[in-house]
């Protein structure tokens, strides 16, 4: 079931940051159930530009 791994992988979680995550996706999931409408699992992708100059060193 859908809501207990999300529950599970919330519980094991340790960024504070990923658990509020799937606290909203858990919600998302609650409201779908709710309406009867699909769950949308698309949490996005961040872009992101990064411009380095010459003299930095990886």
């Amino acid at each position: 079931d859908v809501f207990i791994a999300i529950e599970k992988a919330k519980a094991e979680e340790e960024s504070t940051i990923a658990r509020n995550v799937l606290d909203k996706i858990l919600q998302n999931a609650k409201i779908a159930s709710n309406r009867e409408i699909p769950l949308c699992q698309d949490t996005g992708v961040a872009v992101v530009f990064l411009e380095l100059g010459q003299e930095v060193h990886i």
